[in-house]
């Protein structure tokens, strides 16, 4: 099972590489596993890690809390829509791309307290 989870990590972590950070949101299709696959992947491998290697484990809590920002393609488009330059939408002008954001800080927030509680920070 670690072996599985080991590989969803490595895949996942390979495409974060790969993607622009200061994006608002990313389409779910990106995801080289399900968002539940890697879920479960980072929770195994956090239950199998010793206290002794700290940065391994904040890599997993922030890998986990940012899966949060990949949304349904839809919601995607939306989000890179708004946010192009000179785009007859904008962030504070789209109701529905505001929503989406705020939804996914919701849940990066929620994720942020159940993979805390999972890790025991």
């Amino acid at each position: 099972m670690l072996a599985l989870a080991t590989k969803v990590l490595n895949d996942y972590s390979k495409m974060l590489a790969n993607i622009e950070p200061g994006n608002l949101g990313f389409a779910e299709s990106f995801l080289p596993h399900s968002k539940t696959a890697i879920r479960e992947a980072t929770k195994s491998a956090l239950s199998h890690l010793g206290a002794g290697q700290p940065a391994l484990r904040e890599a997993l809590i922030r890998g986990y809390v940012y899966l949060e920002q990949f949304v349904n393609d839809a919601q995607a488009e939306v989000l890179l829509e708004a946010a192009m330059p000179g785009a007859d939408v904008s962030l504070s002008g789209s109701t529905e791309a505001a929503e989406i954001v705020i939804d996914i800080k919701l849940r990066m927030a929620q994720a942020l307290k159940e993979i805390s509680a999972i890790a025991q920070l």
